[in-house]
């Protein structure tokens, strides 16, 4: 993170994002170590646990909205099980009769019913939010707007913001909740640099993925939490892929790949992705970040000069 910091050339505070470490979010000497004196918090969760006192309401209707997100995930993941046995079945059907044209069509139509049931859950969290909106008007709450005008006018004076991990829901959450999305998009059009790591990363792409091969609480098949800030495209962000993953399974490693239309690249301690001409390549250590193919193989990703 200090390295990609010192390739920001704008000049102001570094503004950093520990919503992810929820009561622990102003634990923050090491990261204000490696920021240095110029760093200053966003402390997002803080200030939305104070609605819960100030604006009860409307903290209320949040936690239902999001009551409402659960439940249709519960039925998203009742689908998602049999969509993926098809997938794994079809799968090694090509693999005995790769010639076979029917089972080339039945194979596709697997990946695409997959790729359909990922929409359509994305598509109704948006209705759900959609609707909280268009009922509260969250943003335009007092308790809300003068915090979202704070932010803008610490994004306007900043140099860049960090956006730490964590729990990745909370963060996420928290995150849409205050209208980062766009608030970061003007950012980066200043100039604004935006470094997010781990579930940060997760929380900047399209599609925040939820992954782990050998879970605490038994088997479970990598899933969408959620629709991200979308600041980072065609990528599906895989934190510590190594520990979470089984690798060396080429099955796993196929079908996870083939869900998801975007690249999905795995990250360990010491990657640094960046976008270059429409492409994610690492500019950190040769090892620390790679993409799973959709035959299974796990390749290095591009290496690039800082």
């Amino acid at each position: 993170m200090p390295e990609a910091l010192q390739t920001v050339e704008r000049h102001g505070r570094v503004l950093y994002i520990t919503a992810g470490w929820r009561h622990d979010e102003n634990d923050d000497d090491a990261l204000r170590h490696d920021v240095g004196l110029e760093g200053e918090p966003l402390p997002i969760y803080e200030w939305f646990e104070d609605l819960a006192r100030k604006a009860p309401d409307l903290f209320e209707a949040h936690h239902q909205q999001q009551d409402e997100i659960r439940a249709l995930k519960g039925l998203y993941r009742a689908r998602l099980d049999p969509a993926i046995a098809a997938l794994r079945l079809m799968l090694a059907q090509r693999e005995q009769d790769p010639d076979s044209t029917f089972v080339k069509e039945e194979f596709q139509d697997a990946v695409e019913a997959l790729h359909a049931l990922r929409h359509r859950y994305v598509r109704q969290c948006d209705r759900i939010r959609a609707e909280f909106t268009e009922k509260w008007h969250p943003l335009d709450h007092p308790q809300v707007s003068r915090r979202v005008q704070q932010i803008e006018g610490m994004l306007r004076e900043a140099r860049a913001v960090l956006i730490a991990g964590g729990h990745v829901g909370v963060l996420r959450n928290r995150l849409e909740f205050f209208g980062f999305g766009e608030s970061l998009r003007q950012a980066r059009r200043r100039g604004v640099g935006v470094l997010a790591w781990s579930a940060g990363a997760m929380a900047v792409t399209e599609d925040v993925v939820l992954f782990h091969d050998d879970p605490p609480s038994g088997q479970a098949h990598p899933e969408v939490l959620d629709r991200g800030l979308g600041l980072a495209r065609h990528i599906v962000v895989l934190p510590h892929a190594r520990q979470r993953l089984q690798l060396h399974d080429k099955t796993k490693v196929a079908l996870l790949a083939l869900r998801f239309q975007s690249a999905c690249v795995g990250l360990e301690n010491g990657a640094w992705l960046a976008e270059q001409e429409g492409t994610w390549v690492n500019r950190g250590q040769p090892d620390a970040a790679f993409r799973l193919s959709q035959d299974g193989e796990v390749h290095l990703l591009e290496k690039a000069d800082a």
